[in-house]
């Protein structure tokens, strides 16, 4: 049995048990896979997304990966242990990234009309201090306009397909959603 993944705009298809015991996420995302399982090719196809300064010698290759794999914190916590947590809580389910996407795209949205608003409000201030100034004696002749805050969501702006069902009918989905709000 397989559960779907969304990870990068890849769909993955992981084995249920992996998602259900973490020793075996644990186990696949270690040095011994690094040095047993995966080719060269693979290898450096993996090595394109380290830092340049890490990849420069072998050594130094090895000590980031060693480090990466045990679980280190790297300052700012160990890719693959949130990656491992990430998978196991559904944050990467196809319901859960398209919702992140969704909301992602509101947000874009909702700066937009916010960048709007503020540039309205700039240029009604600025037209009120040059009229009490005596600067302009004249009504302008285009005064600023209101920005219209249309309907985000429309039939060409949506991001699901027709046949997708809201998250709240999905058990799986909405318990991925409150373990991923616990992860925030």
């Amino acid at each position: 049995m397989y559960e779907p993944a969304l990870v990068e705009g890849h769909t993955l298809l992981l084995p249920t048990d992996a998602l259900q015991d973490p020793s075996i996420l644990q186990h696949i995302f270690s040095m011994e896979t690094w040095n047993n399982v995966l080719t060269e090719h693979d290898k450096s196809f993996l090595k394109r997304y380290l830092p340049p300064s890490v990849t420069q010698s072998d050594k130094r290759l090895n000590s980031a990966l060693e480090e990466l794999f045990s679980r280190k914190n790297l300052h700012f916590g160990n890719d693959v242990d949130v990656l491992i947590h990430r998978l196991l809580a559904g944050y990467y389910h196809p319901l859960v990234a398209k919702q992140r996407e969704y909301v992602q795209y509101l947000q874009r949205k909702e700066h937009q009309v916010d960048l709007q608003l503020y540039n309205y409000e700039f240029e009604r201030n600025v037209y009120e201090q040059k009229l009490k100034r005596g600067m302009i004696t004249e009504k302008p002749k285009v005064k600023p306009s209101v920005p219209k805050v249309v309907e985000v969501v429309n039939e060409e702006d949506s991001i699901f397909d027709d046949d997708d069902e809201p998250m709240e009918d999905d058990e799986d989905a909405q318990e991925a959603r409150e373990n991923l709000m616990i992860d925030e």
